[in-house]
């Protein structure tokens, strides 16, 4: 993640600590080693010393007497060491269970004020502190937000600020690659109290980075209002809980942006005018978007779960090697294809595909991007339809034969069951057709009035407009 740490700060509680008992375990090795020699030394002064002077029961009762008294004393420093190590792993234990429960809180925690909040409190605990704070570094960088905290005024929580300057605890810990302890607030040389310390009485505190990626989220602190010595396990502790947040807080950021994303590609999917899906290794459909709903036909639910629908039973072998292909890591673009709709009839499509990997790399699945091109391909045929007919009109035919020829490219290019060419008659009175083609009734029969009688084909002669019925809902009066 980025985070700048000092080597200690990656062991545990108990590996941060080895150092000191093994330094306990040489004070009494020493004891051991070198008590009974001093003080055989000292029996042996005093016997040379005061053997012709003192009596002899008088001289031995000195000798039993500062046997007992050096006994009596190294009992009680080998105790004194025993306890004071027994009292440090109890502390440091105690500190590594608090990380090791707020850990398992972390990894289930959803929302980061809750955590940061069983942060403060568990360091306050643990430490016997009355106050504690999380100070998050504002985007400015100029000052550090309380976040969450124990002990503090009501109020302070979400409106204290501290600076980030070197004059402040938090701002001067930003700084440092290591805790930064203070004994005594009011003696303190390197910074000054800022009010939030000072108006709560702190003397003695400790504080830390909490890392981030690109730059420190902020700093953990632990203050209060007696002198107190903290100690390097008390620090180390303070670390890991640092650490913690840093890592729950960066794997947030990590979570917000990756469901961020997924909604904007999701939203893009979703209003995409090409149809888009989604196929596991199986070709089971795992997606299939509302433009691929309006061009087959098929609803979502109709699909999931299901092998693509759209591929005509003569299409299914070229469709299975093109999947294969992805499937090995190949992607292509603008392959035209030709699918199925639901109600049968066949569709052109530009279809574009490419793998999909999973976190490790492997292929999962691939993804498929169509586009209606039926509309461009019925404009392609109609251009040349209409520039074979411009070639054909050119040629010399009669005026029945070129006619002939136009009927037959409007009725290919339009898909007409019944063309009429009509002219008017001299006296402009009425549309005589001249040409027809699927019209069972004789030229002579076809005949429509210039007037109201005559409807859609009289306006459309009159005012020049075309007239058109997409064939949806009634028939318009013009055409009746």
């Amino acid at each position: 993640m980025g985070h700048r740490k000092k080597a200690f700060v990656d062991k545990s509680i108990l590996q941060a600590g080895e150092g000191r008992l093994a330094v306990d375990l040489r004070r009494l090795r020493w004891l051991g080693a070198w008590g009974p020699a001093a003080f055989g030394a000292l029996l042996l002064w005093v016997t040379l010393a005061f053997h012709h002077t003192l009596p002899l029961w008088l001289l031995v009762l000195l000798v039993l007497g500062i046997i007992a008294a050096g006994a009596a004393l190294f009992s009680w420093l080998i105790f004194a060491q025993i306890r004071q190590r027994e009292e440090t792993l109890t502390v440091r234990v105690r500190q590594q269970a608090a990380v090791a429960e707020l850990g398992q809180r972390a990894l289930a925690a959803t929302d980061l004020s809750t955590l940061m909040n069983q942060a403060v409190a568990c360091v306050a605990q643990t430490l016997g502190t009355e106050y504690c704070k999380v100070l998050e570094l504002l985007p400015d960088g100029t000052a550090l937000l309380l976040r969450a905290g124990v002990g503090w005024k009501d109020g302070s929580v979400g409106h204290a600020a501290v600076g980030a300057g070197t004059d402040s605890q938090a701002g001067y810990t930003l700084l440092s690659s290591e805790p930064v302890i203070v004994e005594d607030l009011r003696t303190e040389t390197r910074f000054s109290g800022p009010p939030l310390l000072q108006d709560h009485g702190v003397v003695s505190g400790m504080s830390v980075i909490i890392h981030g990626q690109d730059r420190p989220f902020g700093v953990l602190g632990a203050h209060t209002t007696r002198r107190r010595t903290f100690t390097t396990d008390d620090s180390h502790f303070l670390q890991a809980i640092g650490n913690l947040l840093a890592t729950a807080i960066e794997r947030k950021r990590t979570e917000e942006a990756l469901r961020e994303a997924n909604d904007t590609l999701n939203a893009v999917i979703q209003a995409s005018p090409m149809g888009i899906t989604i196929l596991d290794p199986d070709g089971n459909v795992k997606l299939w978007n509302p433009a691929a709903e309006r061009i087959f036909g098929w609803q979502e639910e109709d699909v999931l779960g299901r092998p693509l629908p759209s591929i005509p039973p003569d299409k299914r072998q070229e469709h299975r090697a093109l999947r294969e292909r992805v499937l090995r890591g190949e992607g292509f673009s603008g392959v035209d294809v030709v699918r199925q709709k639901k109600e049968g009839s066949l569709v052109d499509i530009s279809l574009s595909t490419a793998p999909l990997r999973d976190a490790k790399g492997d292929i999962c699945g691939a993804m498929g991007i169509m586009a209606d091109i039926s509309g461009r391909k019925r404009a392609e045929e109609t251009l040349h339809a209409l520039y074979r007919a411009s070639l054909q009109i050119q040629e010399p035919l009669g005026l029945q034969e070129r006619l002939a020829r136009l009927l037959q490219t409007a009725q290919t290019v339009l898909e007409l069951d019944r063309v009429n060419i009509l002219l008017a008659d001299p006296a402009g009175e009425w549309l005589q057709a001249v040409a027809s083609l699927g019209v069972e009734e004789p030229l002579a029969a076809i005949r429509v009035p210039l007037g109201p009688a005559g409807g859609a084909l009289a306006e459309a002669y009159r005012t020049q407009q075309a007239v058109i019925w997409d064939g949806a809902g009634p028939v318009p009066a013009a055409l009746r």
